[in-house]
């Protein structure tokens, strides 16, 4: 049973905010703002503060026609407890404000930041990103050991009991700049960093060698096995239209790109196929499922939002939370198959069901229910192959959140050869996909790795 925290109104009083959680007095009355409580040092102590400042020279770029080309960094982008950016992208327009990272250091969000998005930012590229991130500026300090430092599990577990706010958990600047961390001098930071890159990064970076990107597994497998052959064919880029050919869709959408995926590819997915094409209606359909609706729950839950599933991989991260009480409607997935997000479709967030586990999930995610002559693994990988995520671009409708209707998904004409060879595609696919997985989960351990290193190091005085 937890020791109960004592406390007074005049040492709450002291702090920034005027909060009562017991989480939260405890980090600051039990741990006295210390990173590693507890633990022997041989080094002093000093607050974040005083090793980094936020960098209150970052502009806000509002929404909107960019001025030049910037590679724009999501949370999605990153990495979790790893510091490091999957891939951002360059755009020229932007649909919210967001922050020029320019000649920040280090950056860190203040949503979930139990999640451990903690990067370096690389001043030679024209980063921008969401105002989640919030950029500091180091000062007599390594901007990598404080990365580490950040990653470390007694951190991430340490700013979760920091956090205010029940649907989208965040932490203040404030509070995170006074925890107390572990400050040797800028010599032995840097000693420090040399061997987690040795001890760690390498070892990463050579298991990340052995991943193959989920959407080159699928096109390897689709194109060896004939679901598409050769080059995509050459795109018109003049074709004409008329009323009647508007009529025959269920909805009057006059976007080029849209009609030319009707009309010109006359919705086939792939193209040249051995296999009969058919409707992906015809392979798999809508699942009736329950709705929740916003509030206090009859039973337990797992949660499952767009945030928790990996892009263009789809699988469900480690994140996700057991919950009884939800703050919107969520999908009962129940014993749908497949699900799918309308909104965003080419960011590949497709995942399996798994029937034994009560997942729930944000209204956005479409389950489907396959047909007794269909693997459905097989409708999976059609929906995170590059095919469609790039046709998807073409069918989306709406500016700031686009989406996909189920009507355009249903009609999508996809190559459907026999359940057994289904069964082989999928097969093939899904052991390079395991391959990747355990790869992951080495990576993920080797992170974990990361605490027991940091205080061998600091418990060593040099």
């Amino acid at each position: 049973m937890p020791e109960p925290i004592f406390t007074r109104f005049s040492k709450i009083g002291e702090r920034d905010h005027f909060r009562f959680g017991a989480l939260y007095t405890s980090v600051w009355e039990v741990q006295n703002g210390e990173l590693f409580k507890g633990k022997k040092l041989a080094y002093p102590l000093a607050k974040l503060r005083d090793l980094m400042r936020p960098y209150s020279e970052a502009q806000v770029i509002k929404k909107g026609p960019l001025d030049r080309e910037y590679i724009l960094i999501d949370l999605e982008d990153i990495e979790s407890r790893t510091g490091r950016i999957k891939k951002g992208k360059k755009v020229t327009k932007i649909g919210s404000d967001k922050v020029l990272f320019g000649d920040a250091d280090i950056l860190f969000s203040k949503l979930r930041p139990y999640l451990g998005y903690a990067i370096i930012n690389d001043k030679t590229k024209p980063y921008i990103g969401t105002t989640e991130l919030i950029p500091f500026k180091v000062k007599n300090a390594v901007p990598e050991y404080i990365k580490y430092l950040m990653l470390t599990q007694e951190f991430l577990t340490l700013t979760s009991h920091l956090m205010y706010g029940k649907e989208h958990p965040r932490i203040d600047k404030e509070d995170l700049l006074n925890v107390l961390v572990p400050y040797p001098p800028k010599e032995r930071q840097c000693e420090i960093v040399e061997k987690i890159k040795i001890n760690i990064e390498a070892k990463v970076d050579s298991l990340r060698s052995k991943i193959v990107p989920m959407q080159k597994a699928v096109d390897d497998v689709f194109r060896r096995e004939g679901i598409k052959k050769g080059p995509e064919r050459q795109r018109s880029t003049i074709f004409q239209s008329s009323f009647r050919r508007l009529g025959e869709q269920k909805y009057m959408r006059l976007g080029s790109r849209y009609r030319y995926f009707w009309e010109i590819r006359k919705g086939q997915l792939f193209d040249d196929s051995v296999y009969p094409l058919e409707r992906l209606g015809n392979m798999a359909r809508e699942a009736k499922v329950a709705v929740l609706k916003k509030g206090l729950l009859d039973s337990e839950y797992i949660q499952v939002d767009l945030a928790n599933i990996m892009k263009k991989e789809g699988r469900i991260k480690d994140d996700v939370e057991t919950v009884t009480e939800i703050g919107s409607d969520k999908v009962v997935f129940g014993d749908s198959d497949v699900l799918y997000s309308q909104i965003d479709p080419f960011l590949g967030h497709v995942i399996l069901n798994d029937e034994s586990r009560p997942y729930i999930g944000t209204t956005e995610l479409t389950p489907l229910k396959t047909e007794d002559d269909v693997d459905r693994r097989f409708i999976r990988y059609i929906l995170l192959s590059q095919d469609f995520l790039g046709s998807s671009r073409y069918l989306m409708y709406g500016k700031r959140h686009p989406r996909i209707h189920i009507y355009d998904v249903m009609n999508l004409r996809i190559p459907k050869p026999s359940l057994t060879i289904q069964q082989k595609i999928s097969d093939e696919i899904e052991k390079t996909e395991k391959n990747n997985i355990e790869c992951d989960e080495k990576i993920v351990g080797l992170y974990l790795k990361l605490n027991d290193l940091l205080l061998t190091e600091l418990s060593t005085e040099r």
